[in-house]
């Protein structure tokens, strides 16, 4: 009790604390479930180190023979210290479950059931306590006791993983085969403790080492006092040094033998080797008390200081190094690394290390009792090693900086090394160490902070809402009314009236292959929908307002729902062609065509979101592909072709996403004003993976966005906006390649994961807006080559030529070239529908006539290929955009 009482302190102000921080500035969530989880961590930890001090500490402290000195039989202080041992681990994990109790709102009781948590941890704490009481009956030193405590427990979790697979069913058969483990464990420490094997051993090596000769005498050399410090140390550690081999080496290497090549087992093994290593560099000295012989030979504390470290360093850069070379060339890389170069991929790996050792170092230093400062290092490593590899995994800080901090704690213990050495009494040594640990890691901090918040220049918002001047339009004469009337009256598919019967195919597939009668659940949708047809048809005729308060919306806030029905409007009207068509109706075809078109520029016409452009494009490419369809039909006449024409002429082509970025711009200033709960529910909920849990949701209200994050964001957003907006306003053919605006690279992103969470994927919007105005600009030439030809009665124009300046002002340039399209005979070559997606599969290929003239753009690879293959972006954007003229 007199030894352990402070660990139960430092154990219950630990969790009560983290408990007050998950409560305070995690999110609400957090009190549902993860407060006893995280409770229930601090228990297995002291198991860990109550198990390896119970005897291993007295042989430690030379306590040992004392106890054999009472009338105490050996069997009774096993039962004893293991009671002492059990109850008070157990003892423990009642208190900091209760205390989590008192923060937990209510727990969901088929996620979460509590009888599952309990029994785990229970189950472990009996594992931990039972592997420390075993090593602690057959060692000398308590920290080794615990490190192989530790090393146990994770050799028989990866084991038991072997032996039985994880699923559900097998969850009772993983729970005995671990307390078998931890009763054998147990037993095997009673029988060490009563029977005392070791000191049998010794006796028989005493009795047997006996020599019968006079010892030699043993010749006295001059030694320099770093040289004496240097053997001392190795002299006191060097069964130490055997078990970081044997644990930060050997085993992992066995393991990697076997086929469990596992990462986080590798990780395990490394780290308890290089904080076990850390922790002797001092704790040697506080355990032998040889700190006042040292002093009384005038041995200076820096010299002792480096003495110590140059040993112990040798022995941990020496594990450091071949543990990262066994990690590059047996393990494929740490998973949270995985894309990037070998230095990404070590430097986390190799901070861990070098984290636990210093650490170590720390904690060895300014903690007498082995175990404690390896119990304290243990939860300080916890606190800081995560924190730091996740904040570089997520390109917050640059890999160099992680050794920033275990560089500091070693300058704060050399610093610190005159008050260790010298044992200064009362409370100014500690205050000098709080004042060595609290500046710099103060001073690193706030360094961090203002890197973050203005490490990038500030461009100023890219768009004032209140600039936008809307025309002037009456309500009855504005499109945007109608269609927030169609809103009303609209029937979605599978909505409310639930999925129509009869049919097999969906209405995306009658709008590319035609209309089926046949298809009674298209046909019954289309009808109930007629009233809606007519109003999108005839607000499409009617000029349009802003469908949304220019940059007033948030991602939390989001649209009125006429932006979405829009999409249920345009496949409206596709089947409406369709069904026209069908009827021979090609006149009307053609108005609804047109309406498509007119939607597509209202809907992207005024301070456009990116989902309006988005909306736009799909729109757009339905008329597309529908106007080539309707312009191949057999029945068609001059006339209709000659209005077509007139039509698209007089059409303005989409904007580009210029606009749209702007608007972009000013919905991200605003919703970065979002609290941090509601700003990570709002990019949460889409999100399929742990993003959700709250352990996610306090580290992204703490580390992905505080203040000086979302400060970070808004700068990088507006930086990105403004060197986009330069681009996306020019053709492809004049952008810069070499530009990374429209690539989700670290570099864009200027290392936020929030930018990265949060900025929308603006290629996506710019590769779709190119790809309409390669179809707009196609069509246009399409229809002009069908009235030539309907005029001259001949099948064949040679050139496109022909249709200046008859037909066309000039020829439509490819986007892509900067150059009139090209336009070729078919050799028998497939194309793909205008009507279809680009992403869609091969099997969408059509194949053409051999002769038949081909429209083609040299697409986004930019290079020409004479027509001969069709866009492919399953093969790296390789070939043309492909039009069969009709």
């Amino acid at each position: 009790y007199r030894v352990f009482r402070p660990v139960w302190l430092v154990m219950i102000l630990a969790a009560a604390g983290l408990q007050w921080l998950l409560l305070t500035r995690g999110t609400t969530d957090i009190r549902l479930e993860a407060l006893t989880q995280t409770a229930l961590i601090w228990p297995v930890l002291y198991a860990f180190a109550v198990g390896a001090a119970a005897f291993a500490g007295e042989r430690e402290a030379k306590t040992i023979g004392f106890l054999d000195a009472l009338p105490v039989d050996r069997r009774m202080l096993w039962l004893g210290k293991a009671t002492f041992s059990l109850a008070t681990a157990y003892g423990l994990g009642l208190v900091l479950a209760g205390l989590a109790a008192l923060g937990t709102l209510s727990r969901d009781p088929i996620a979460s059931p509590y009888g599952k948590i309990i029994l785990t941890f229970a189950t472990l704490t009996f594992e931990a306590a039972a592997w420390g009481l075993f090593w602690s009956a057959i060692s000398r030193n308590t920290l080794l006791a615990g490190a192989m405590a530790v090393v146990s427990v994770a050799v028989v979790a990866l084991t038991s993983n072997r032996m039985v697979p994880i699923a559900a069913a097998d969850e009772w058969k993983m729970t005995a085969i671990h307390l078998f483990d931890a009763v054998a464990a147990l037993a095997g420490s009673a029988v060490v403790v009563a029977w005392r094997p070791h000191e049998v051993a010794d006796r028989w090596a005493d009795r047997w080492g006996r020599s019968a000769d006079r010892p030699a005498t043993i010749a006295v050399r001059r030694a320099s006092a770093g040289r004496g410090l240097v053997w001392q140390t190795w002299r006191e550690g060097w069964t130490t040094v055997v078990l970081v081999v044997l644990v930060g080496l050997v085993l992992p290497v066995g393991f990697a033998f076997l086929g469990e090549q596992s990462e986080g087992g590798f990780l395990t093994f490394a780290v308890v080797a290089s904080l076990v290593a850390g922790v002797s560099v001092f704790g040697t000295e506080n355990a032998s008390g040889s700190r006042p012989f040292l002093v009384q030979h005038g041995v200076a504390p820096g010299m002792v200081w480096g003495r110590k470290m140059m040993t112990w360093g040798a022995v941990f850069v020496a594990l450091a190094l071949l543990s990262c070379m066994l990690l590059g060339s047996s393990f494929p890389g740490p998973q949270f690394a995985r894309s990037r170069g070998p230095w990404d991929q070590l430097a986390p790996f190799a901070a861990a290390l070098f984290d636990a050792f210093a650490v170590g170092v720390f904690c060895g230093m300014t903690i007498r009792r082995r175990i404690t400062a390896g119990l304290v290092s243990v939860m300080g490593l916890l606190a800081v090693a995560p924190l730091q590899i996740g904040m570089q995994s997520f390109d917050m800080i640059p890999p160099w900086s992680l050794f920033l901090t275990p560089l500091i704690l070693l300058a704060i213990t050399r610093a610190w090394a005159g008050d260790w050495l010298l044992d200064r009494d009362g409370f100014r040594p500690w205050v000098r160490l709080g004042l060595l640990t609290v500046v710099p890691f103060g001073l690193l901090g706030g360094s961090y902070v203002a890197y973050r918040a203005y490490g990038v220049p500030d461009v100023g918002p890219q768009f004032d809402p209140s600039s936008v001047r809307a025309r002037a339009i009456p309500p009855d004469r504005d499109a945007v009314t109608l269609y927030r009337g169609a809103n009303s009256v609209i029937h979605p598919w599978g909505g409310p009236a639930g999925p129509f019967e009869g049919n097999s195919a969906s209405f995306g597939e009658i709008i590319g292959r035609g209309w089926d009668p046949k298809e009674t659940g298209i046909v019954g949708w289309w009808d109930r929908n007629r009233a809606a047809i007519d109003l999108a048809r005839r607000a499409s005729a009617l000029p349009a307002g802003p469908f949304a308060p220019a940059g007033r919306m948030t991602f939390a806030t989001g649209h009125d729902g006429t932006i979405e029905n829009f999409r249920w409007l345009g496949w409206l009207l596709a089947l409406d062609a369709r069904e026209r068509q069908s009827r021979g109706d090609l006149a009307g075809m053609w108005d609804d065509i047109l309406a498509l078109f007119r939607m597509a520029n209202q809907v992207s016409a005024t301070t456009p979101t990116l989902i309006q452009m988005l909306i736009a494009a799909q729109v757009h490419h339905q008329a597309v592909g529908l106007a080539f369809d309707w312009l191949g039909d057999p029945r068609q006449v001059p006339d209709l072709t000659r209005r077509a024409l007139a039509d698209l002429k007089a059409l303005p082509p989409l904007p580009s996403l210029a606009e749209s970025l702007r608007v972009e711009s000013s919905i991200i200033d605003r919703t970065l004003d979002l609290p941090p709960d509601e700003l990570g529910r709002v990019l949460n909920s889409t999100s399929g993976d742990n993003r959700g849990t709250p352990f996610w949701q306090f580290v992204f209200a703490q580390v992905v966005a505080p203040s000086w994050e979302r400060q970070r964001a808004r700068r990088v957003c507006r930086r990105i906006v403004a060197q986009a907006i330069p681009q996306v306003e020019l053709e492809p053919w004049r952008r810069d390649p070499s530009h990374d605006v429209f690539e989700r690279s670290d570099r864009t992103f200027g290392g936020s994961m929030l930018v990265r969470m949060f900025f929308p994927n603006v290629w996506s919007g710019v590769y779709q807006v190119d790809r309409e105005t390669v179809g707009r600009r196609a069509l246009v030439q399409a229809v002009a080559i069908r009235v030539w030809r309907l005029d001259h009665g001949e099948n064949d124009n040679e050139t496109l030529e022909a249709l200046v300046p008859g037909l066309l002002d000039r020829l439509p340039l490819d986007p892509y070239s900067g150059r009139p399209f090209g336009y070729v005979k078919s050799a028998g070559q497939s194309v793909r529908p205008p009507i279809a997606s680009d992403f869609g599969p091969p099997s969408s290929l059509r194949p053409t006539r051999p002769g038949q003239w081909l429209l083609y753009s040299v697409g986004p690879d930019k290079r020409d290929d004479g027509g001969k293959a069709a866009y492919s972006y399953t093969k790296m954007n390789e070939g043309d955009y492909l039009f069969a003229v009709p």
